[in-house]
């Protein structure tokens, strides 16, 4: 599986610093943003994606965003690729809004 590249990962290092309050997980290789257990953000091969209510996540595939595929063909549902052409900040802000409105998931034993 590729990995981010450097410039994909300083990206989102830099849009991570909207949400300072999140845990950080290493996903799929690469950075994650979480909270209750849910990613909400974060940087693979095809770009950074985030998590979004259905309404939203059509406003942001109208936006210029795509659906998240971290393998092709293999759509992960809900979470969308951001724009590369545009200041992302609200669209993350608006992912971990959402993910805080979801139940934390349970801790495996």
């Amino acid at each position: 599986m590729d990995k981010a590249s450097p410039e994909l990962i300083a990206r989102f290092e830099d849009l991570a610093e909207v949400v300072p309050e999140a845990d950080r997980k290493l996903v799929f290789g690469s950075p994650t943003c979480l909270v209750g257990g849910n990613m909400f953000f974060g940087v693979h091969a095809v770009g950074l994606f985030v998590k979004l209510p259905a309404e939203q996540a059509q406003e942001l595939l109208a936006d210029g965003g795509r659906q998240f595929e971290p393998m092709p063909g293999r759509p992960m549902g809900g979470f969308i690729v951001l724009p590369d052409d545009q200041d992302n900040a609200d669209w993350v802000r608006r992912s971990y809004a959402y993910a805080l409105s979801l139940p934390a998931k349970k801790k495996k034993s």
